[in-house]
């Protein structure tokens, strides 16, 4: 369990459970690696097994066959296997085990619509880097494709006269500034001995051998042609997001196509999501519907030859291209949820270059910095609000004056129990979903401080201006360029700074061994307050890069990069959603001013957020290393 290793855990604890029936610690530990799960199917007579994400494509446990009712699984990502005769069997991958599991299976009946997964409509936030800005919008309910088009299929459309049937092919073609005939096209979509067809084939034929390979040497008209031929159209790209779920990339991109010397046939990896699809990430680029401006389409999901990171980061390109690496799936709308052409808008990527940035002056930064000051000798009137003892650590809650208005700042202050003071002190700043959170859970220790409170060290968690119970107006979704978030950054900064003016009243805090410790939203904000607060000693970022939003200047995270020169540990994800690697996080460790034998840039098989067990090992070093060992009690 403590490995989470939980699929073998559990195999284990039943063995266990037999031998000691209602053993009170094996009680005690059932929700720690397994979860009570009801499996409801649409219909009866499912076969279902599972296996743990990353296991051999042999390692699979049959549970039962529906109705199985209850049933105890491992907490640990999976991949569930259903099957049933006559329908499709359905592999997806699902990350946490839930009290109750649902699935449907859809029949295997041959038609026009077979070999797609149905994906459920709801509002739609496209995370790919560079689009995080884009307007959220409702999808409804559609169909697509499991697996890309691959030769066989897009044969039958050559043999069928698709490249001479007029009707196929709807769009205008533009190509640069000019436009072309739906003959001269035609004469653009030629295979390598001239005949109508991909690229890469010839005399009209694919490749020997490659039938259920994807078809590539696509060009965006061609897969648009062939969508409308079957009644189907390319997806959009909040279509592809919607079905790709980027969030487990974590779990899809190590077991897909990536990196390799050649395409592989659809299905061969078992990198599935949530919906049971096949090669969303890597294998080929998959066309997408959307305009990406100055005449250009989205491709989207990396091919077998490019970095994993491209799974989640959309490339464009120019509609004619029919590079080797291009290709498609299709979808079926179902339900419409808004307005098609609204789904199919125009979408700019916002991508900064960050290689000319100049630093501003000195005079410049002092101007700015005044921002983030207040009057030092402001009165604290602090209270402590309550007390309360747990296994391992104290809690206390406290409050006192904000720098700012007639404001009180809450705080959450978590130091050890065996630990001699005076304790090093973090100073954690949360991910941005606090700011949708209206309350805080004062009966836990927070999981994302837990470990640095167990291995001897206190916490100190601020409530922020705009977080849990002193939300304000501003969002997730406010853009960073606006006068509300500035003055959320100044107001944050300053809650920052008059926490540590309270911890200077604490005997037992050692004032002089201050971290902070920020992750995702929180780790963007590490890379402003260090150079503006100077009582931190030592930083921590988990999950950040440079923002693809630019902000107002002063409160814009490459004005400060350069003059935060404490220590500072990075930590990544490499399949990061909103930042990365090349492009947002490798610019700004790069610029990071902090000198190089004091920073560092880790970078872990993983999205947004960090293994436990990897966050945990390289924070602690950090922290020993710059602030040393902490000290425990010895009664």
């Amino acid at each position: 369990m403590d490995d989470e290793r939980f699929a073998e855990a559990l195999v284990l604890a039943t063995k266990v459970q037999r031998l000691i029936p209602e053993d009170p610690t094996l009680e005690k530990m059932w929700p720690e690696f397994s979860t009570d799960t009801l499996i409801a199917t649409d219909q009866d007579g499912v076969d279902i097994s599972i296996r743990g994400w990353n296991a051999p494509n042999d390692g699979w446990g049959h549970i039962g066959t529906t109705p199985i009712g209850r049933v105890r699984v491992p907490k640990n990502p999976l991949h569930w296997k259903l099957s049933k005769k006559d329908h499709a069997t359905l592999v997806l991958l699902r990350t946490t085990a839930q009290n109750e599991m649902k699935f449907r299976l859809e029949k295997s009946n041959g038609g026009q619509f077979s070999g797609m997964a149905r994906v459920t409509g709801g509002t739609t936030i496209v995370t790919l880097g560079g689009l995080a800005h884009i307007d959220r919008l409702p999808v409804g309910e559609y169909l697509i494709d499991r697996c890309e088009v691959t030769n066989r299929q897009f044969q039958e459309f050559v043999d069928g006269g698709g490249y001479a049937s007029q009707r196929f092919w709807k769009q205008p073609f533009a190509k640069g500034d000019s436009s072309l005939s739906w003959e001269d096209a035609m004469a653009e979509f030629v295979d390598s001995t001239g005949n109508p067809g991909p690229a890469g084939w010839k005399s009209g034929r694919f490749p020997e051998g490659e039938d259920d390979h994807p078809v590539r040497g696509i060009s965006w008209f061609e897969a648009a042609a062939y969508a409308e031929s079957i009644g189907k159209r390319l997806p959009s790209v909040y279509h592809w997001a919607r079905a790709a779920n980027l969030w487990d990339a974590t779990y899809i991109v190590p077991l897909s196509n990536f990196g390799l010397e050649k395409p592989a046939p659809v299905g061969h990896y078992p990198g599935v999501g949530k919906y049971g699809l096949f090669d969303m990430a890597g294998n080929i680029k998959e066309w997408c519907w959307n305009s990406a401006g100055e005449g250009n389409r989205y491709i989207l999901g990396g091919a077998w030859d490019e970095p994993k990171y491209m799974f989640n980061y959309p490339d464009v390109q120019r509609p004619f291209m029919r590079s080797e690496t291009f290709g498609f799936r299709c979808v079926k709308i179902l339900l419409e949820g808004s307005d098609t052409r609204e789904i199919d808008h125009e979408i700019i990527r916002m991508q900064r270059d960050f290689s000319g940035v100049q630093p501003i002056s000195d005079e410049v930064f002092e101007i700015y910095k005044r921002n983030f000051s207040y009057d030092e000798d402001r009165p604290l009137k602090r209270t402590v609000l309550f007390k309360r003892e747990a296994k391992g650590y104290s809690h206390e809650k406290i409050e006192f004056d904000a720098a700012y208005g007639n404001e009180r700042v809450t705080a959450h202050f978590y130091y050890p129990s065996d630990t001699l003071p005076p304790f090093q002190t973090v100073i954690y700043f949360p991910p941005a979903f606090v700011l949708h959170q209206k309350s805080f859970n004062e009966k836990v220790l927070p999981k994302h401080i837990a470990f640095i409170v167990q291995n001897g060290r206190a916490v100190l968690y601020p409530i922020y201006k705009g977080t849990f119970d002193r939300g304000t107006s501003l969002t997730m979704v406010v853009p960073a360029a606006t006068l509300l978030y500035r003055d959320h950054v100044f107001a944050w900064s300053k809650d920052l700074s008059r926490c540590i003016d309270y911890l200077e009243t604490r005997p037992d805090v050692d004032h002089e061994k201050l971290a902070y410790y920020g992750y995702s939203w929180g780790a963007d904000m590490g890379t402003i307050f260090p150079a503006v607060e100077n009582r931190l000693k030592v930083s921590i970022l988990s999950g950040t890069g440079f923002n693809e939003q630019e902000a107002i200047e002063d409160v814009d995270q490459i004005t400060y990069v350069r003059r935060v020169t404490i220590p500072t540990l990075m930590l990544n994800g490499k399949y990061n959603t909103f930042y990365p690697i090349e492009l947002a996080v490798q610019p700004l460790f790069d610029l990071l001013g902090t000198p190089d034998a004091d920073k560092s840039l880790h970078l872990f098989d993983s999205g947004q957020f960090i293994p436990p067990k990897d966050l945990t090992k390289e924070t602690t070093a950090w922290l020993d290393k710059y602030l040393g060992p902490v000290e425990p009690r010895i009664d």
